[in-house]
């Protein structure tokens, strides 16, 4: 199968590290290793899928991030893109996910991060004045984009590190603005920053 290749093409690859470093080198070696361990994050992401409870997508990603950060070795910050569903602190849950069948909730990519990281992972959420073309013309009221829309300037950021990590949602629906697709306690802790812009026409 598929996986057993994969399997065995990481584990060829880190058995003969010093063959293959000495016919090539050894920044070629590692790419090819981690591209081999991409290749088996993306089988089991495809036959496992992500609303199992193992959630191997945000792993991967996870993995992926530290393996960056460890060849930059302290030679500036790294910036990753993402979704806010996998950059943020918390597990992804919610009506949105729960929806999709599955687990209930799943670690993301940002909660895995900040575990090895702390204070060093830096979560930026993004927000936008209004929904994308294909999708609902009127915003909820009780989502993160209208609670910011409110706020009635074009771009913005929103430093959550001093928020309440209690308590109801603070507009009184039953999703916090501060994390569309959460709800409870936990959202405040989702982001560090949010940054709304407004959107290009």
């Amino acid at each position: 199968t598929l996986r057993v290749q994969l399997d065995s093409l990481v584990g060829r690859l880190r058995a003969n590290e010093r063959t293959y470093v000495a016919h090539t080198s050894s920044e070629r070696y590692a790419w090819a290793l981690r591209l081999a361990k991409v290749a088996a994050q993306t089988e089991a992401n495809v036959r496992i899928g992500w609303n199992d409870a193992s959630n191997p997508r945000d792993v991967g990603m996870a993995d992926n991030v530290r393996w960056v950060i460890e060849r930059e070795a302290g030679r500036g910050l790294v910036v990753v893109w993402a979704h806010d569903l996998h950059v943020g602190r918390v597990p992804i849950a919610g009506p949105m996910f729960a929806s999709r069948g599955g687990a209930a909730a799943v670690a993301s990519m940002g909660q895995l991060l900040a575990r090895s990281l702390g204070s060093a992972y830096l979560p930026v959420g993004s927000a936008f004045r209004r929904r994308a073309a294909d999708s609902l013309a009127v915003i909820d009221s009780t989502t993160v984009d209208a609670a910011l829309a409110r706020v009635g300037k074009p771009r913005f950021l929103l430093d959550l590190s001093r928020a309440p990590r209690v308590g109801p949602p603070p507009d009184g629906g039953g999703r916090s603005p501060l994390h569309p697709c959460q709800s409870g306690s936990a959202s405040a802790a989702a982001k560090t920053l949010i940054k709304r812009i407004q959107p290009v026409t």
